[in-house]
């Protein structure tokens, strides 16, 4: 298979911008935030330079990810003939407002027919030094998976309502078992795949992720696979940019070190890539967090694979994090203050739900 993985934005975003420059055919991007900062501002003129030259340029943002960007920010791109949609724009209709929280959160890059991108990975500025995962495919039948994938969510951008069996879906290529989930508690395709490799683990589990499983089920799962003896190991951030969050990842991290998983805490920046390794011979990478949010809640896109070379690769990746990275404290954690116990009291009723 030709791949290549990143992990790190700073090499990420020069590989994107060098394949924008290079389409001569068509480009599609769909991100859930997108910045008018300098690198959003980089990958807008190159689109928009691609729209003029008449090539097939299309931008999938979601709405709330990507809000405020400036209605003004992408008249050109437009006037030059290429297309933009907002997904699920924000609506104050009764009737609708349980879809407000259905949120595109794939990150996926196509050029031409030859290359694409799956990420964790958004367009901001702020996030160049983040330890992300990206897959970088020049693979066929990957790449055109990827545009069908990317084209059904450009089509309903602007639907709160489509018909459910078309759009959650798996599909098999050569090299992944690719899974486009959808917003149901019913469907949570990617909840149900984590759960049946969890259960089929028998030598070792290893995580990394933005959340530490505050879905039950899976948690469960982890737990009762470190109690028949599989060695199971977790990469966070040290501190997560979200105040909440943060309280129940570290009160999630004590449960776990009580149940003889190794948590560790990644020290050089933030941490936001999502994979998971199974027994060194599958893994599982894309845009989903191991949370309420990304299991019930939005469009997620991962890919499993068992591809020699590219579980060895992301295994060095994990590695790599893992040595970057110091060990949760139980003691440490014991002695946090006051204040954030009553906090953790306060989430306890909504804390499956964040």
């Amino acid at each position: 298979m030709n791949f290549q993985i990143y992990g790190f934005n700073s090499d990420l975003y020069d590989q994107m911008l060098r394949d924008m420059r290079a389409a001569e055919e068509r480009i599609f991007l769909e991100v859930f935030i997108f910045r008018d900062d300098a690198l959003g501002t980089e990958v807008r003129d190159i689109l928009t330079q691609k729209a003029r030259e008449g090539l097939e340029v299309k931008l999938l943002l979601d709405s709330f990810g990507s809000f405020p960007v400036p209605d003004g920010f992408f008249s050109d791109f437009i006037r030059f003939g290429g297309e933009i949609r907002y997904f699920h724009r924000l609506t104050f209709f009764p009737w609708l407002l349980d879809k407000i929280n259905h949120r595109d959160h794939q990150k996926i890059l196509v050029t031409d027919r030859k290359t694409a991108f799956a990420s964790s990975a958004n367009i901001e500025e702020d996030s160049i030094g983040w330890r992300e995962l990206t897959i970088r495919v020049q693979e066929p039948q990957e790449v055109q998976a990827l545009a069908l994938l990317f084209e059904e969510n450009f089509l309903i951008a602007n639907k709160m309502r489509f018909e459910q069996k078309k759009i959650a879906k798996v599909i098999q290529t050569p090299f992944f078992e690719i899974i486009r989930d959808i917003p149901s508690r019913k469907v949570a395709l990617v909840r149900n795949r984590t759960l049946d490799l969890i259960r089929k683990a028998q030598k070792e589990i290893r995580i990394e992720n933005l959340y530490i499983c505050t879905e039950k089920n899976i948690f469960q799962e982890l737990s009762r696979a470190a109690g028949r003896g599989v060695d199971v190991k977790i990469v966070i951030p040290q501190q997560n940019e979200i105040p909440a969050m943060d309280i129940l990842n570290k009160k999630y991290a004590a449960r776990a070190f009580s149940r003889g998983i190794d948590v560790r805490l990644y020290q050089p920046g933030y941490l936001h890539s999502k994979l998971m390794i199974v027994d060194r011979e599958v893994c599982m990478l894309g845009s989903a967090n191991l949370d309420y949010r990304s299991l019930f809640l939005q469009f997620e896109l991962m890919l499993v694979s068992r591809h020699p070379e590219l579980v060895e690769t992301v295994i060095h990746h994990f590695q790599k994090s893992y040595a970057d990275s110091r060990a949760f404290s139980g003691r440490d954690w014991k002695k946090r203050s006051g204040m954030r116990k009553v906090v953790e009291r306060l989430l306890f009723p909504v804390e499956q739900f964040l």
